[in-house]
């Protein structure tokens, strides 16, 4: 089962303010519970719409309430997937992006290389998935006073990169 591009999609479509935000959240919560009953608490559609509800969290600054939904979605998708699947990459880009936000980059890098690393290996270097784990984890680097160094940093050729309609 591969629900990277499906959660992702449906995440991005609720946090965008005009389609989700405030309002989205309650569907969010309505899903997660009606999903939990139909497929059960270790199902990984139910990793998807924990990782749904955190991302709205996440968008409106509830880091609190975020961090520990990305937690659970990470190791529903873990038991049920196995460690190097692609939503494993996605869920650990999104719990150190709440990292990264809070100012946390010493917890946000590892995790962050972690994703990258599952990403590339499982989808490809090339993929538009990899690209944004690699534009999240660069937007650690432009902020002050941030600890992190370029060690382990290397760029994707630009050409191994393509969106979806080439």
């Amino acid at each position: 089962m591969h629900l990277v591009g499906d959660h992702r999609v449906a995440a991005h479509r609720l946090t965008r303010p005009a389609l989700g935000g405030v309002h989205g959240r309650p569907f969010a919560r309505k899903a997660l519970e009606l999903g939990e009953k139909e497929f059960g608490l270790d199902h990984p559609a139910t990793g998807g719409l924990l990782d749904i509800l955190a991302l709205l969290h996440r968008a409106q600054g509830r880091y609190a309430e975020a961090e520990p939904l990305h937690k659970r979605a990470l190791a529903v998708w873990g038991n049920a997937l196995g460690p190097d699947h692609p939503n494993i990459a996605a869920s650990l880009n999104n719990l150190a992006g709440v990292n990264r936000d809070q100012s946390r980059y010493a917890e946000a890098e590892p995790l962050f290389k972690r994703a990258l690393a599952i990403a590339e290996k499982t989808l490809g270097p090339g993929h538009p998935n990899v690209a944004v784990t690699l534009a999240d984890y660069a937007a650690c680097y432009g902020r002050p006073n941030t600890p992190m160094t370029l060690r382990g940093w290397r760029r994707v050729p630009r050409r191994s990169v393509r969106s979806p309609n080439e």
